[in-house]
């Protein structure tokens, strides 16, 4: 599907299997650039579902999770009212992963990224607010 172009439809695909490993090889498979252009090819309930399965082990192909999180997150529209309507539990799971994670390895090499990271998500969990 990615190569036919239909990203949505191959992200949708692997992240409804509830596989991570399916969600991490649709990843290494499309580029980023041409997943998140601009414009962005994942829905917004894509980007949701996005962030919460590769929140749930960072510790794991974390350059990767890190650069899809952060450009799934950039593209979250608070105005959209399914991502407003998810948004702030999708955020509050990815928040305590990366807390987690930063603890348990606080020299990591992404680990201002991850703080970054953290804080745009704080960004757009008042802005819903």
């Amino acid at each position: 599907m990615i190569s036919s172009g239909d990203v949505n439809a191959a992200f949708q695909a692997a992240l409804s299997a509830s596989d991570l490993s399916l969600v991490i090889a649709a990843c290494r498979a499309a580029e980023p650039a041409r997943v998140f252009g601009p414009p962005c090819r994942l829905r917004q309930h894509v980007l949701l579902s996005l962030a919460q399965q590769l929140a749930a082990d960072i510790a794991t192909d974390t350059r990767l999770k890190h650069r899809y999180l952060e450009e799934a997150i950039m593209n979250l529209d608070s105005s959209n009212p399914v991502t407003r309507e998810h948004l702030p539990i999708v955020m509050q799971h990815l928040q305590k992963q990366i807390m987690t994670f930063l603890s348990a390895n606080p020299g990591h090499e992404l680990s201002r990224q991850f703080r970054m990271l953290l804080m745009a998500t704080e960004a757009l969990v008042v802005k819903t607010k």
